[in-house]
């Protein structure tokens, strides 16, 4: 799923929306830091919320405002992963690696079809979904 995100990103997040000036810049990390403030942003909200709670003693925010800011940290760590300068990563290995590392599990990533969402059964498919064997989703996928 990362790598599918990692790809449509690109596709989605330029800089075509930014100020003249922004794009006329020179500075090789300035979309890379642009991508961390977003996370920052998304990251004090949510601490903004647990703050309140904390005096509170509820938490005001509904499940939708702290779906939204995770999704935002997420989509933003996808963004930063594509511009970092000078390297390519591939979140979806190092998020399993993070994983292996820190709590000594080995997870595989099944499969999931980028249209319906099904994971796919067959272990022809690549993390898009699509089989090695014939370039087309395979009969595991309910698109099909």
């Amino acid at each position: 799923m990362l790598n599918y995100l990692q790809e449509e990103l690109k596709k989605l997040w330029t800089s075509e929306g930014y100020s003249e000036e922004f794009r006329k810049r020179y500075c090789p990390q300035k979309d890379l830091d642009h991508a961390l403030k977003h996370i920052r942003k998304a990251t004090q909200a949510i601490e903004n919320m647990t703050e309140e709670a904390d005096h509170s003693g509820k938490i005001s925010a509904d499940s939708f405002d702290v779906g939204k800011y995770l999704a935002d940290i997420i989509i933003s760590a996808v963004r930063a992963a594509n511009v970092f300068p000078g390297a390519k990563i591939d979140l979806e290995k190092a998020i399993l690696s993070r994983i292996q590392h820190k709590m000594g599990k080995h997870l595989e990533i099944m499969a999931a079809c980028p249209a319906c969402g099904a994971v796919l059964q067959c272990n022809h498919h690549d993390s898009l979904g699509r089989c090695q064997c014939t370039g087309e989703f395979g009969p595991c996928c309910r698109c099909s």
